[in-house]
């Protein structure tokens, strides 16, 4: 295969030429492609990829490897799996037996009901996100999604919908913070809210999502139970992996422990164990050596 990065910033090169906001068939784009001349190789020796058998189903024979079976195919794979995916552009799809038919002259094709799953990616749109990300515009600003949810939060950290209609989305927003008592009742949970801070997500921006749906001000205990799963999320922060050191006795732990240049890490953890940075071995075992001492 040739060097990712080429094959890439081909596609993303041709990718910012187009107009954002507008459904641009596939088939289109991949001619515009290659009359502007965002061409790429996809490999070095197609006799090495084939179809059914190596032999008679290389698509190094000519008319076999073409641009719309490899690089046709290729463009599709990364704008689907990548492009999308990351919310550069919207898609639209079918079925792959309901899509591309241009692979049945190939040699081991017959049976093939596809070639690839992306055969039924068939044109796609730039979101304002993908023009942003490809340099297009200077600004980027999340559209609101408009919804007709209104919910109840009560002092008791009890959320209830009162009227509309409960988005999957809403749904699933409502349960990473909280516990679904009844079909339309959850209960503010702390280890759920622990483990949506712990993940990266903000306590303060849950509360604009209750606010937002509720005419009412949060109540103090909501606010507070909020706040205090924000603080204590990050009360203990990871900093790194140690390893622990058993020592002989007391006395060895605490003349390696006093080493000046063991100072910030190697820690004593009771009587005999040490814990030393893993980054640190290497230096600890060296000054180690220099006490006279080994480590096993």
């Amino acid at each position: 295969m040739t060097a990712k990065p080429v094959r890439r910033d081909a596609i993303l090169s041709a990718l910012s030429e187009c107009p954002s906001g507008k459904w641009i068939a596939l088939d289109k784009f991949s001619d515009f492609m290659q009359g502007a001349g965002f061409e790429f190789e996809v490999t070095r020796d197609a006799w090495k990829l084939y179809l059914s058998e190596p032999q008679y189903g290389s698509l190094g024979y000519a008319g076999c490897g073409e641009w719309n079976i490899l690089q046709f195919r290729y463009i599709l794979c990364v704008l689907f799996e990548y492009a999308a995916t990351l919310g550069l552009i919207d898609v639209a799809y079918v079925h792959p037996r309901n899509g591309l038919k241009d692979y049945r002259d190939q040699w081991g094709a017959d049976d093939l009901e596809w070639l690839s799953r992306y055969d039924g990616f068939r044109s796609f749109r730039l979101t304002n996100l993908g023009a942003y990300c490809l340099g297009m515009t200077e600004d980027f600003k999340p559209a609101m999604p408009t919804t007709s949810l209104k919910l109840t939060v009560l002092p008791s950290l009890r959320i209830r919908i009162r009227s509309g209609v409960l988005l999957p989305a809403e749904k699933l927003h409502l349960e990473t913070w909280a516990e679904p008592e009844e079909p339309d009742t959850w209960k503010l949970d702390a280890e759920h809210a622990l483990e949506a801070v712990e993940r990266g997500q903000s306590a303060a921006e849950f509360a604009e999502f209750l606010s937002s749906r509720d005419d009412q001000a949060l109540p103090d205990t909501v606010e507070a139970f909020l706040l205090n799963c924000e603080r204590n999320g990050k009360a203990l922060k990871t900093c790194g992996e140690a390893a622990l050191i058993n020592c002989r006795d007391a006395e060895t732990a605490t003349l390696v422990c006093a080493q000046k240049e063991l100072y910030g890490h190697c820690h004593r953890c009771g009587e005999t164990l040490l814990a030393v940075t893993t980054t640190q071995l290497p230096k600890f075992r060296k000054i180690a050596r220099s006490l006279g001492l080994g480590l096993v």
